[in-house]
C-alpha cells in the first residue's frame, strides 16, 4: 500500500487500515511516496499476486484511491469526499473503502481493464507520465486470502458513506459456576446478545444481556440434601480494546438469580423435607474476557465472579430452632465460553 504525500503523514491512517484489513486475513505492507504516478499503477505485473493500493489527497477534503489487482489484470478507482478532512471519520471512510475494494479484487472478478483505468485516469486529469519513479512491481509473497465482500450490480464494491461504529452480537453461551464447598459445580447453558459502539479504531464499549439456564446442582450436608436449579439474568456494560483479530474486555453487570430449591432427603429420620420453593437474589457480576473475531463470527473465553447483594443461606428448622447447614460464598467464581455472530450494522 502506497501512501502519497499528505496521506502518508503520521501513523493514524495506517493503524486503522491495518485493523480492518487484518480482520479480512489480509496483511498490509506500507510505503510512502511524495507523488502519485500513473505508470506505477498501470505497470505490467503478471508475476505479482498482491493487490496494490495508492492513497492520495489532491485536496484537504478529497481522497483518491487507486487499486491494482493481482497480476495487474483489473483496476479500481475511487474518489471520496472527506467532510472534515483526514480526521477520525475520514480515516475510517478511507479504510472501509480500501477494505471492501481490496477483498473484491482478491476474491472476485470486479474491476476495470487496464485500458478502462487509463481512460478514467485521463478524465480525472492524472497525467500519463513515465516519470522518474520506477513502476511498482515487487516480487510477490504468498497470496492473501479473505472472504468475498458484498458487491453492487456491476460487481464493484460499494463506496459507502463511512464504516459503521455499531455492531450487533448474538452468541450461544456455556458457563461453569461454583458457589462453595457445600455445592457441586453448576453448569449453565444460554445466550447473550449485545450492541457495541466503537469509540476509536481500537476501543469499544458494549451493552450486553446474558441469560443462563442452570442444569442443576446438589447440596449435600450432614443434616439435609437438596437439588437447586438457577436461572441467571444479567445486563451490563463492557469496555474493551481490539487489535486485529484479538480483543480484551472488562465488564460489570447486574441482575438476579432465580433459584428453585427441591429438598430431596435427610439422614435424620425425625426431619422431613419441605416442599419445593423458589427464591430470587439480586446479583452483580464482574467479568474479564478474551475475544477472537473472524469476519462476522466471534468466540470468547472469560472469567467472572458473581457477587450476592443479599445474605443467602440454607437452613434446617427443628421446632422453633433454625440451623444453617449450607452457605454460598459471597463471591462465586465461574468461567464462560461463547460462540456467536457479530455483523456490523
Amino acid at each position: 500500500m502506497v501512501l502519497v504525500g499528505e496521506a502518508g503523514r503520521g501513523d493514524a491512517l495506517t493503524a486503522v487500515l491495518s485493523e480492518l484489513l487484518t480482520r479480512q486475513n489480509v496483511m498490509p505492507e506500507f510505503e510512502r511516496r511524495e507523488r502519485f504516478r500513473t505508470n506505477a499503477l498501470l505497470a505490467e505485473s503478471t508475476g505479482d499476486s498482491r493487490v496494490w493500493v495508492f492513497v492520495t489527497r489532491p485536496s484537504p477534503y478529497v481522497a483518491r484511491l487507486y487499486f491494482r489487482g493481482p497480476h495487474g489484470n483489473r483496476f479500481l478507482l475511487r474518489e471520496l469526499l472527506l467532510k472534515n478532512g483526514l480526521d477520525e471519520l475520514g480515516r475510517e471512510l478511507i479504510a472501509q473503502v480500501v477494505e471492501t475494494s481490496t477483498v473484491a479484487l482478491l476474491r472476485s472478478e470486479a474491476g476495470l481493464s487496464r485500458e478502462e483505468a487509463s481512460r478514467d485516469l485521463s478524465l480525472q486529469g492524472e497525467p500519463q507520465d513515465s516519470g522518474d519513479d520506477a513502476p511498482v512491481v515487487a516480487a510477490p509473497p504468498p497470496s492473501a486470502t479473505s472472504a468475498e465482500p458484498p458487491r453492487d450490480g456491476d460487481g464493484a464494491p460499494p463506496a459507502r458513506g463511512g464504516p459503521s461504529r455499531f455492531a450487533f452480537e448474538l452468541s450461544a453461551r456455556l458457563a461453569e459456576k461454583w458457589a462453595g464447598s457445600d455445592f457441586s459445580l453448576d453448569t449453565g447453558i444460554g445466550a447473550e446478545t449485545g450492541l457495541g459502539y466503537r469509540l476509536s479504531p481500537s476501543l469499544f464499549v458494549r451493552g450486553r444481556l446474558v441469560f443462563e439456564y442452570g442444569l442443576g446442582q446438589s447440596i449435600e450436608t450432614i443434616s439435609a440434601n437438596a437439588d437447586t436449579r438457577t436461572i441467571a439474568l444479567r445486563f451490563g456494560v463492557d469496555l474493551g480494546t481490539r487489535q486485529g483479530l484479538h480483543g480484551f474486555a472488562v465488564g460489570v453487570s447486574a441482575g438476579a438469580d432465580v433459584v428453585r430449591i427441591t429438598p430431596t432427603s435427610t439422614p435424620d429420620a425425625s426431619l422431613a423435607p419441605s416442599a419445593q420453593f423458589t427464591d430470587t437474589a439480586p446479583m452483580m457480576r464482574l467479568e474479564v474476557r478474551y475475544e477472537l473475531t473472524l469476519e462476522a463470527f466471534r468466540a470468547s473465553a472469560g472469567l467472572f465472579g458473581d457477587v450476592a447483594l443479599v445474605d443467602t443461606h440454607y437452613d434446617v428448622r427443628v421446632g422453633d430452632e433454625v440451623i444453617p447447614v449450607a452457605e454460598p460464598w459471597a463471591v462465586r467464581p465461574g468461567l464462560a465460553l461463547t460462540l456467536g455472530w457479530c455483523p456490523p450494522l
